[in-house]
């Protein structure tokens, strides 16, 4: 008789994961494991009796039964099964208790749970003696261990590689090791596309440890990837003690069956709060960065969340002098890195840590030199008169520092002139630019990683595109569609020639390099080699549907227009309706179109007055490629465009003559007053919260805004 398949669980259904069924309470990992026994092999619930004996074998054992029970191909009656399994396992306790080994009358099935539940028991008294082959892993270069664990997939190290391959993969170089293991157990267990086939391992990269945890909570290693940029957190920890870890996704068939909140929540704490482990090192939770829509299409994932686990302690010998490996706590890790602990709430918490994952260049700069001066200047606030006689709540320089030009030559890339007039190594920060203010009462308790960092730099514009928002923006304010059509068939006919004229394939290849493997279609193009040969026409093949798809999404190329990074007027000379831009041959004077993306009002492109500065040179040099706003009047600009600042923003700068002569502004948009009534989640305040519970709420918001973005 097939039993009648159980219907769907919900938070209210006696049978629950959250729920208490009948008077015997199991720990929540117990329930969910049930649950889903329940729902994959169409089985009813234990009873009281098979509930009983698991709460009296604890919470581990439960889940190892539990689990042989899961992997069984048929479970025809629930309880039944779980009484035998318990029986066994006494069994087995039992035999070791007295050192003696099963009889060898017993069936083939019991030896089996015997031989598997007696090593459960070793796990139980949290003994566990790491095999000679985890030992040995501890003595190869993290990269290689690490690439060993990754072409295991899912195969048990002990039960895969023996001793004698681990010896003979000592001396290997990277490339040699890499084909070994690939020939004599990664093709048997990953596909052919996570093979990390690379042509020169030595190139000094970052190396980035990917880490996949299943609905399970199971988890397989992928990687090393490499990466050209690096990350404060990369170089103040190394690279080999973080891992970015991502949570496998629910399909829709299984949400019918799973509750989200109850389930597959719990699941990913418990992995949380139990760490990762990688061989004999152990990952905790530090942090979550959201890389915006550039990051998810970078990445080609369904999610730009992306989460991240530290190294807090290791089992290996060769880690024994590592700074993990002094008993450091994840909220001391933070410390080190800011007092993050003094911020409001818990959306400037995560806003303001994952600062440090942002892609970097570090100044070699001492900042314990006794010579380097650091200071903090004043805010120039909004004014309605210019007197000052009233002073309103915004300022003009959010965002903006100044920086002695001795030091600014100390960017690797990109050199910059800095302030001219300041006196050599001295920095000069406001107080909108201090994110996270200081505890005097950690300084000295905990080693800070305080470094100089450069996020971004003024550059030469790269080609300019509209999107579809400034397409909207631009005709509501006068611009005609037939000149938006004009540019599209244009661009289109670029589109369709770049497989086959060389000037228009190079253009594509430069435009499209990160599709490229170090720009490997352009540098084809300059060698010589014909277009018409055929992995040169597949690359350019890919470039055009790119080139469509952009230009479907309204990302159509337009003259006369630049990307300009912002900033402050130093000289305070501009009047509120002008800017300063300065190009390659130096300044320009003229109408301008400045906005800034995402701007969705149509306030947020202005008509401005480009104006020739005479002082900004004492300030800045020889310097290009920038835009200067006015210090001056009610309201910043760049406020009143897309509620922008001077921290890095790039703004897009038009002098094309047909826009100027067709747009007509529109009054900038009106900031409402804040409702606190409408707060949520994330601007809970943090005071008074023990470590425990500010853990469990990072990690509940990272996979809130993982699974359920809002």
């Amino acid at each position: 008789m097939v039993q009648p398949k159980p219907p769907p669980f919900s938070a209210t259904s006696p049978f629950s994961p959250t729920s208490n069924h009948g008077h015997v309470s199991l720990p929540d990992p117990v329930e969910h494991l049930i649950a889903r026994i329940c729902t994959e092999k169409s089985v009813l619930p234990p009873d009281d009796l098979a509930r009983q004996k698991l709460h009296r074998l604890g919470e581990s054992v439960s889940l190892n039964i539990l689990g042989d029970i899961a992997s069984s191909s048929r479970v025809h009656n629930f309880s039944a099964f779980i009484m035998h399994m318990a029986k066994n396992f006494e069994i087995a306790m039992a035999h070791n208790s007295e050192g003696l080994s099963p009889h060898d009358g017993d069936d083939s099935d019991t030896s089996s749970v015997d031989w598997e539940m007696v090593e459960q028991e070793s796990i139980l008294s949290d003994q566990r003696v790491p095999s000679p082959q985890m030992k040995a892993l501890g003595n190869f270069e993290f990269r290689k261990a690490f690439l060993i664990l990754s072409y295991l997939g899912r195969a048990k190290l002990e039960e895969t590689v023996s001793m004698e391959l681990l010896g003979d993969l000592t001396c290997m170089s990277m490339e040699a090791f890499e084909i070994r293991i690939w020939n004599e157990f990664g093709i048997k267990n990953i596909k052919p596309s996570d093979r990390r086939q690379i042509l020169d391992w030595d190139m000094g990269k970052t190396h980035v440890y990917h880490c996949h945890v299943d609905l399970q909570g199971e988890v397989t290693f992928k990687g090393p990837f490499l990466e050209s940029t690096k990350t404060h957190l990369q170089r103040v920890l190394g690279d080999e003690n973080i891992l970015q870890v991502k949570f496998e996704d629910f399909s829709q068939q299984k949400k019918a069956h799973f509750d989200f909140d109850n389930y597959y929540c719990a699941v990913y704490q418990r992995v949380a709060e139990q760490g990762i482990e990688l061989g004999l090192r152990q990952y905790q939770f530090l942090m979550y960065k959201d890389g915006g829509k550039e990051e998810k299409k970078k990445s080609g994932t369904k999610s730009s969340v992306k989460c991240y686990f530290v190294c807090t302690s290791s089992g290996w010998d060769r880690d024994r002098n590592n700074y993990f490996h002094y008993g450091k706590t994840i909220n001391q890790i933070r410390l080190s890195f800011m007092h993050i602990h003094t911020v409001p709430s818990l959306a400037k918490y995560i806003s303001r840590l994952s600062l440090i994952l942002s892609k970097t260049l570090k100044l070699d700069i001492d900042l314990s030199d006794l010579e380097l001066k650091v200071e903090t200047i004043p805010d120039i606030h909004c004014k309605v008169k210019p007197d000052g006689s009233t002073e309103l709540k915004g300022i003009h320089t959010d965002g903006t520092g100044f920086i002695s030009e001795d030091l600014a030559l100390q960017c690797p890339i990109y050199v910059s002139n800095g302030n001219i007039q300041l006196p050599k190594k001295t920095i000069q920060i406001r107080p909108s630019m201090i994110k996270v203010k200081t505890d005097p009462s950690k300084l000295g308790t905990v080693q800070p990683f305080n470094s100089l960092e450069v996020v971004s730099t003024s550059t030469c514009p790269k080609k300019v595109h509209l999107s579809r928002y400034l397409i909207s923006l631009l005709h509501f304010g006068g611009v005609p569609a037939e000149f938006f059509l004009g540019l599209l068939s244009t661009a289109l006919a670029e589109a369709k020639c770049c497989r086959y004229d060389r000037g228009a394939a190079l253009k594509a290849a430069l435009n499209n390099e990160g599709l490229d493997n170090d720009r490997l279609t352009a540098r084809m193009i300059l060698s010589g080699i014909p277009l018409d040969e055929p992995f040169l026409q597949y690359r350019l093949g890919l470039m055009m549907g790119e080139e469509r798809k952009g230009l479907q999404a309204g990302k159509i190329p337009i003259s006369d227009s630049y990307y300009l990074m912002g900033t402050t007027d130093p000289t305070e000379e501009l009047r509120a309706n002008q800017v300063c831009i300065i190009l390659d041959k130096g300044q320009v004077s003229g109408d301008v179109l400045v906005y800034k993306h995402p701007g969705l009002h149509p306030g947020d492109i202005h008509l401005l007055q480009a104006t020739f500065v005479k002082g900004l040179e004492k300030f800045v040099g020889d310097s290009k490629y920038a835009i200067f706003f006015p210090a001056v009047g009610a309201r910043s600009l760049a406020d009143e465009m897309a509620n922008s600042d001077f921290d890095g923003d790039i703004y897009w700068v038009s002098r094309h003559p047909e826009l100027l002569k067709n747009f007509k502004p529109s009054p900038p948009w009106l900031a409402l007053e804040e409702d606190s009534s409408k707060k949520g989640a994330e601007n809970i305040s943090l005071a008074n919260m023990n470590s425990h519970e500010l853990e469990k709420l990072l990690f509940r918001s990272f996979l809130n805004n993982r699974f359920k973005p809002r």
